[in-house]
């Protein structure tokens, strides 16, 4: 019967059978469209990252641009308002020293005044040092430039302070080393070596920022040490310009307050200068003329005569001029003659010139001035 009949066998395989060995072989399915929209977004993704990455930097070097710029800035204003300080500062030293040296530009004002005066400006002085706008980077060399001001301010306070008692009849030698002291003029030599602590530190500061500033970092040095000026840590040659600072000259040429001072004894007062002598070749030297001396071991020896009737004491013997020196006059009995040796300051060089004058100080009761000095000064050459 054809319902028991079996169905004639169909030649190849079937589909199901197709599909599994196809499947078996191992090869990839075909991409569809899903693949290839992951692929680009991806990429989009990349992209995105590289482009924000490469703002980021941007904004970064941006900022620390104006960091850069704010702390140059910064920097620059600090050491500009320390030079207008500086600046000021040595117009304070030039009128404070050339009022001790009778050279004041404030006509006929007493010195005590015109410290007084000195005084007020170095407060001044020190107040701006205090505002000063400093970088946290010097702020260690900050607070030496403060105490640098501080103690310019106190040495003048301690000076118009001694002044009148060193001026004066009664114990003038304390108030003299009072001057000379640790408050007083040494004051200055630590002021200076203060300031120049925070200078170099400034200067540290700027290289290690890589800022350049034009100029640099301003000195600042109070006390004059140059080899023509006096010496303001010796105790005699700052009595010295102390006591003839009222002549406007800074070396006593006529009697002056000696003249006006009586002894109240009755008796004649001067002194007189002699000679001057440089050994040790034993040269005297000629008021106006100009001598030939050697160089090594150049000294001065200036002999004194007392031309009056009384004895006189602490008599101060100066060199000034291209030279500098000082020399006391213990005691000098009446009509005596006495000698002092001074070795000046800065030694001089063959082959160097110099203007020398030497004064004899005034004593109490003189009234003709003339002979203490010597005028027209003495003209040196140093073989």
């Amino acid at each position: 019967m054809d319902f028991f009949e079996e169905d004639e066998p169909v030649d190849g395989p079937s589909p199901g059978r197709e599909v599994g060995r196809t499947r078996r072989s191992g090869a990839p399915p075909p991409e569809g469209p899903r693949d290839v929209s992951n692929q680009q977004i991806l990429t989009r993704r990349l992209i995105l990252a590289g482009v924000s990455i490469v703002v980021l930097i941007l904004l970064f070097l941006a900022f620390k641009g104006c960091l850069d710029a704010r702390k140059d800035r910064a920097f620059k204003n600090y050491v500009s308002d320390l030079s207008a300080l500086t600046v000021e500062t040595k117009q304070l030293s030039d009128a404070f020293f050339g009022a001790l040296n009778g050279e004041s530009e404030s006509g006929d004002i007493s010195l005590t005044n015109e410290v007084n005066g000195n005084r007020g400006t170095a407060q001044g002085l020190l107040d701006r040092a205090e505002n000063l706008d400093a970088p946290d980077q010097v702020s260690s060399a900050q607070s030496q430039i403060v105490l640098t001001y501080r103690l310019r301010r106190d040495a003048l306070e301690e000076i118009a302070n001694q002044l009148n008692k060193a001026q004066g009849d009664v114990k003038p030698n304390k108030a003299i080393k009072a001057i000379v002291g640790l408050m007083g003029m040494e004051a200055f030599v630590g002021s200076d070596v203060l300031y120049a602590r925070g200078q170099s530190e400034i200067e540290q500061a700027l290289i290690d920022e890589e800022i350049v500033i034009d100029g640099g970092v301003p000195d600042s040095k109070f006390l004059p040490t140059g080899n023509k000026d006096p010496d303001y840590l010796n105790a005699d040659e700052v009595a010295g310009l102390i006591a003839n600072a009222g002549t406007g000259t800074g070396s006593t040429t006529s009697g002056g307050d000696s003249a006006n001072c009586d002894p109240g004894d009755g008796l004649t007062h001067g002194l007189g200068l002699v000679s001057t002598t440089v050994l040790p070749g034993g040269t005297v030297l000629q008021s106006g003329a100009t001598a030939s001396v050697p160089a090594a071991d150049a000294e001065f020896e200036v002999a004194v005569i007392n031309q009056g009737e009384a004895p006189e004491s602490d008599i101060k013997v100066t060199l000034s001029g291209d030279l500098s020196g000082t020399q006391t006059i213990d005691t000098i009995a009446a009509a005596e003659t006495q000698t002092v040796t001074i070795v000046p300051k800065q030694a001089p060089s063959a082959g160097e010139s110099a203007t020398l004058t030497v004064t004899v100080d005034t004593v109490c009761g003189e009234q003709v001035a003339e002979n203490n000095v010597s005028e027209p000064p003495y003209q040196i050459t140093f073989e």
